[in-house]
């Protein structure tokens, strides 16, 4: 993906930071800022923590990065905030996979009651183990 012209499309200029952030999380989603950060020094691109936090909360501003949380842990980020889809998160080791939507457009899901909202995004998280690794192992060590 050109991320120089994604930043352009919504107004902001492609700085070195923006544009390393988001081929992090390119290749890898759902990162929280201090791994960021760490993957950008290891990648000998300095910047402060504070620089860091202020590129995400822009690129979440502007749509284009998606900022979701797992109780208990910080702040975790995607890109495309448009596509409609949850996210399981292993109880062992703490990976997380996207989750297809079951209905397709947001909100999948709807309260089963009344409620005063207009109801845009419903956000749900599953919770189980990764069947590749965690689902053989002992439940000695469950992270959560």
């Amino acid at each position: 993906m050109d991320y120089a012209q994604l930043l352009h499309a919504h107004d902001l200029k492609a700085t070195t930071a923006r544009i390393s952030l988001l081929e992090a999380l390119d290749t890898e989603p759902h990162l929280d800022a201090e791994t960021l950060e760490q993957r950008l020094i290891a990648a000998d691109i300095m910047l402060t923590s504070q620089a860091v936090y202020n590129a995400l909360n822009e690129l979440t501003e502007q749509g284009i990065l998606r900022r979701f949380t797992i109780p208990a842990t910080s702040a975790r980020y995607e890109i495309d905030p448009k596509d409609n889809h949850h996210h399981a998160v292993c109880t062992r080791c703490g990976r997380i996979e996207n989750v297809p939507c079951a209905h397709g457009a947001a909100p999948c899901f709807h309260p089963g009651g009344a409620t005063s909202f207009s109801i845009s995004i419903a956000d749900v998280l599953f919770y189980g183990q990764c069947k590749d690794q965690c689902a053989s192992e002992s439940a000695a060590d469950i992270v959560f």
